[in-house]
């Protein structure tokens, strides 16, 4: 691992030990951090979900209200469908329209 590496994964998880918020988006984190580069941060990420120090998490989000209806530890668990119970109907699952990628730090 790189130094570069090495300074991104302490940021990240300084960063996510003192945030009021428990979950972040790649993006959120992009913009938390200083914008550093995203091969750097993605790297980092990686690195430290791998290790344990935090977790991916994915969450399908509710086209209709725009709140988590679903928490899935790996992607493989995410359902092609799930009850929307905020909407009263069964949602298909777009990974690219109401599935959303978090890190959370480890509690």
């Amino acid at each position: 691992m790189s130094s570069a590496e090495d300074r991104m994964e302490k940021k990240i998880l300084t960063f996510l030990a003192n945030s009021p918020r428990r979950e972040y988006s790649f993006e959120s984190l992009y913009s938390n951090l200083q914008r550093p580069p995203p091969t750097t941060l993605a790297a980092g990420l990686a690195h430290l979900t791998t290790t344990g120090k935090i977790r991916r998490l994915y969450r399908v989000i509710s086209p209709d209200t725009g709140i988590g209806i679903g928490d899935f530890q790996s992607i493989f668990d995410v359902p092609d469908n799930i009850y929307d119970d905020t909407s009263g109907h069964v949602v298909t699952v777009d990974p690219e329209k109401n599935l959303k990628i978090l890190y959370r730090g480890e509690e």
